[in-house]
């Protein structure tokens, strides 16, 4: 996986204000999108779009068509990613966020590098200066405010000032904690959700239970159980909960039971797993389907971190592949299912299964894998439409 070291100056602003940060260069426009506003500080509470200009003049914008009403060409920014936009160190582009306020920021590949072993590859390293106010009016808006908030503004415009910033506003404090914390954590920015994404929330509530004593310790987490209702919904056959539950609560299918410490959390939970399963079989049940693999809605300091969440999502897409075992041999012994299915036997250990695959896969190859799978689930969904009906 190759990381790219980028630095985000805002542009036209008295103070300076810039963000040097790795980020892998395969991620989704989107992705960076969101990582732009938590690391700038913004709220991402309005339109966007990415900028790339050529050699010869000519530019390419990049964002989110549907909401494009221009005739310039808007591209899908889900379908590009950093990667794309520059490959060389001192190439740049523009994001610019606010088309009101037209906040313009200037990103340039300062280096490239291989991501190896403990390697952090999504963190801030080093900034200045705070992120502006939302609808402040732009650069002559923040003009204004930073003059009113000066030792020699004017008493009834600095209280207006301060009224829209408050009290403690410092335009020259910035603390990549704050960023590096959130990457810890592994939560996206919160806001970076649209309707159609999961509740975080939920997902929140889920992990709790996942992880409380009620579940066995053969019991699914909360990213095999994403990866489970997935395979699922997408799935030639259809199941009734009563035929799925047992391998939530138990993967070895040996019968384990939670624990409930009252008939109320049993509601609850089965609550709770019912309605994350509408989800997800309600997005992958769309001509245009708008799913998303529950690990990428995470943010991970390395490689590694990354990698054992797509190998744990990818466990329970196989648990739910195979439940069937009609459709599932029908599967792996066709060419088209097998290579369909290769990112999901790989990273979930079962590749073993089925071949003599000699020494273990090197991380290069797995990271590889996981960036496949996204591509791989709409094979698979395809394949059991066409192939298994």
């Amino acid at each position: 996986m190759l990381v790219y070291e980028v630095r985000v100056t805002l542009l036209g602003v008295e103070l300076p204000v810039w963000r040097r940060l790795r980020v892998p260069g395969g991620y989704r426009l989107d992705m960076l999108h969101g990582v732009l506003q938590l690391v700038m500080g913004w709220q991402n509470s309005h339109l966007h779009e990415f900028v790339v200009e050529d050699g010869g003049g000519d530019r390419k914008f990049f964002g989110i068509p549907e909401y494009d009403d221009t005739d310039r060409g808007l591209l899908d920014e889900q379908e590009y990613s950093l990667g794309d936009l520059v490959r060389e160190p001192g190439e740049r582009f523009l994001y610019i966020y606010d088309f009101g306020d037209d906040w313009v920021h200037e990103v340039v590949l300062e280096s490239v590098l291989d991501s190896e072993g403990e390697e952090r590859f999504l963190w801030c390293m080093d900034g200045e200066g705070a992120c502006p106010p939302e609808d402040c009016g732009g650069v002559p808006g923040y003009t204004w405010l930073l003059a009113c908030l000066g030792d020699a503004g004017d008493p009834e415009e600095r209280a207006v000032a301060v009224e829209l910033v408050g009290e403690g506003f410092d335009p020259g404090m910035f603390d990549c904690g704050g960023f590096n914390e959130r990457v810890e954590a592994g939560l996206r920015h919160a806001d970076d959700y649209d309707d159609e994404r999961p509740d975080m929330e939920l997902v929140m509530e889920l992990k709790e239970m996942f992880e409380s004593g009620v579940m066995p310790v053969t019991g699914m987490s909360v990213l095999e159980f994403d990866g489970f209702i997935c395979a699922l919904s997408i799935h030639p056959v259809a199941f009734e909960p009563g035929a799925w539950l047992p391998l939530v609560w138990d993967t070895t299918g040996e019968g384990a039971m939670p624990v409930w410490t009252s008939e109320e959390e049993a509601q609850r939970v089965m609550g709770l797993l019912l309605r994350y399963a509408d989800g997800i079989n309600s997005q992958l049940g769309e001509e245009f389907p708008v799913y998303m693999p529950l690990f990428e809605d995470f943010m991970y300091a390395t490689a590694e971190e990354m990698l054992m969440a797509a190998e744990k999502w990818t466990v329970g897409f196989m648990a739910g592949a195979m439940i069937d075992g009609e459709v599932w041999n029908r599967t792996r012994n066709d060419e088209d299912g097998l290579e369909a299915l290769m990112p999901f036997l790989a990273l979930s250990g079962m590749l073993e299964d089925l071949a003599d695959v000699g020494e273990e896969m090197p991380m290069d190859l797995k990271l590889e894998m996981a960036e496949m799978l996204e591509e791989s689930l709409w094979e698979m969904r395809a394949f059991w439409g066409e192939s298994c009906e």
